[in-house]
């Protein structure tokens, strides 16, 4: 079996890049694997835990599935027997209509996905390593995600975390760790944290990352806070799930997927006051594995 993957997450700075490196490698398992580009970073190159076979598109081949695995993305004309959509969020504009099948991360996705191009998803959700053994240090405030800004975009509102922070009465401590996407708007962060216990961890290495989140008692995230565009909405939230798995009591902008398993926030003064309730967290989801995204794709793969 011939599978062409359009891979346009070959990076290692976000959740896209993670999610795409979990569906190629499960779908090496099943078949010869084809890329359309060729990865970038390391979350693909010289990764021992990537046991993907691959060689590059060749546009003369004809394969027995293409699957586009990309964000707002869409083919123009059919590359295989079988065409599958794998969107992390649908865009209204686009033609699907030679997508035989379309799958998506999370039941937040796939309404939309229904909304907008009237197609029934299937749910494939991203997996998350365990991370469990940590003692937690009370008043231990965690968040993960890159650090950039948009002022109407897919941000993580690191600012607004810190203003909730300042908020917080006693000794807190705050870890904010993410790559430096936008060197402007970090170093506003680093000035409007001055004077309060709020380190940054730029280009934290994973083991390090995981070493802070078992051992801290809260994660607070800020993609999607007051945005009103489903698109501008965390989509699934990957590291609010690892938080959970470390055992964190984990706080979420009130829109988006992460919503249906955390504990949700709806303003800062909200945030500060379940924080300092210890709000627990909404629900433990059921997660997803490695096995159980291969056996996802190798039943996509043999549907009529």
């Amino acid at each position: 079996m011939d599978i062409l993957i359009s891979n346009a997450h070959d990076e290692d700075s976000g959740g896209g890049g993670y999610y795409c490196s979990q569906v190629i490698k499960a779908i090496s398992e099943i078949g010869n694997v084809y890329l359309t580009n060729k990865p970038r970073e390391g979350r693909f190159l010289n990764n021992p835990e990537l046991k993907c076979s691959w060689t590059l598109d060749d546009k003369s081949k004809k394969y027995d599935y293409f699957i586009d695995v990309n964000h707002f993305c869409s083919i123009t004309t059919k590359r295989a027997n079988k065409n599958i959509k794998l969107c992390y969020f649908p865009s209204i504009e686009h033609d699907v209509s030679g997508y035989d099948f379309i799958v998506t991360l999370s039941e937040y996705s796939a309404k939309y996905v229904k909304e907008f191009w009237n197609r029934n998803a299937l749910i494939c959700k991203p997996y998350s390593k365990n991370l469990v053994g940590g003692v937690k240090k009370p008043n231990t405030i965690i968040s993960t995600g890159n650090i950039f800004y948009e002022s109407d975009g897919h941000c993580k509102n690191q600012h607004i975390l810190i203003d909730a922070f300042k908020k917080l009465e006693g000794n807190w401590n705050f870890k904010i760790i993410g790559n430096v996407l936008n060197e402007e708007y970090f170093s506003f962060l680093q000035e409007s944290a001055e004077g309060y216990n709020i380190e940054f961890y730029p280009s934290l290495d994973d083991k390090t990352k995981e070493a802070f989140l078992k051992e801290s008692e809260f994660y607070w995230h800020g993609n999607g806070f007051m945005r009103t565009l489903p698109t501008q909405s965390e989509h699934f939230g990957i590291g609010a799930e690892e938080a959970l798995k470390s055992g964190c009591l984990v706080y979420v902008p009130d829109n988006g997927g992460v919503r249906d398993f955390c504990t949700t926030w709806g303003s800062v003064n909200d945030l500060v006051a379940k924080t300092k309730e210890r709000y627990p967290n909404k629900c433990i989801p059921k997660y997803q594995t490695h096995d159980g995204m291969t056996n996802f794709f190798k039943n996509l793969l043999t549907k009529d």
